[in-house]
């Protein structure tokens, strides 16, 4: 009878050392959000330069348009364009057709197609270069848009003011209940980490007359909102 009381208040004694070691590594966490949006002026702009030429034969439209396109390239570098982000989007020769109303097509000529696009980091002489495309003879342009050149660095800014937005919620929840944060237990990045999202205006300029008297296009950037959440989880005491 004694064994079998001795053997029970053992087991009481492991079950009582058990549950308060259980109790002692309990980790008291709190878990919260941060979010930051931050808003930055565009500092660059892109668009599209397109030259058309047409011939009689392929040969003399593709060598016209070479030439126009060599003047353009040279007149927007001229102006202020980025000479490393000039980029061929586009090339194309190809045969047109007037179609009669017998149904039979008649060969008029070639048309070549050649589309530039053109970065400028200066966003304040946009407007400049896109007119001296226009001058040297550039068919029209296009698809403007505004971005930034480094997005990461403001992405990484946001970052940061969302993970202190974190830490700041979790610190004035834990001083309501008498606690003290002591501790980051882990950090998620909850930002869709999406390149900034770029308005376009799409518009065409044709060459006037009398370049001399036409007024320099004038544009006004857009600006980009860059986002950031994080999740964070806390140990408090």
């Amino acid at each position: 009878m004694n064994k079998k009381l001795i053997a029970l208040c053992a087991t009481g004694l492991l079950m009582a050392s058990a549950v308060t070691v259980h109790a002692e590594d309990t980790m008291h966490t709190i878990y919260t959000t941060g979010t930051a949006k931050i808003t930055i002026p565009a500092d660059m702009a892109t668009f599209q330069v397109t030259v058309d030429s047409r011939a009689d034969n392929a040969s003399a439209a593709s060598s016209a348009n070479a030439m126009t396109m060599a003047k353009v390239r040279r007149a927007v570098i001229a102006a202020g364009a980025n000479v490393s982000r000039l980029e061929t989007t586009g090339y194309s020769v190809s045969p047109e057709y007037r179609y009669e109303k017998n149904g039979k097509s008649v060969l008029t000529g070639y048309r070549a197609h050649n589309v530039l696009k053109v970065q400028v980091d200066n966003v304040r002489i946009t407007g400049k270069v896109m007119d001296a495309a226009v001058d040297a003879g550039a068919s029209y342009v296009d698809s403007v848009s505004f971005g930034l050149k480094d997005p990461a660095m403001y992405q990484d800014r946001a970052l940061a003011i969302a993970t202190k937005s974190a830490l700041r919620k979790a610190t004035v929840m834990a001083q309501a209940v008498g606690k003290r944060v002591i501790s980051t237990v882990s950090l998620y990045d909850q930002s869709n980490n999406e390149e900034p999202t770029v308005q376009y205006r799409t518009m065409k300029l044709a060459a006037a007359d009398n370049a001399a008297v036409r007024q320099e296009t004038s544009l006004e950037p857009t600006e980009q909102d860059i986002t950031a959440s994080v999740g964070a989880t806390f140990q408090i005491n």
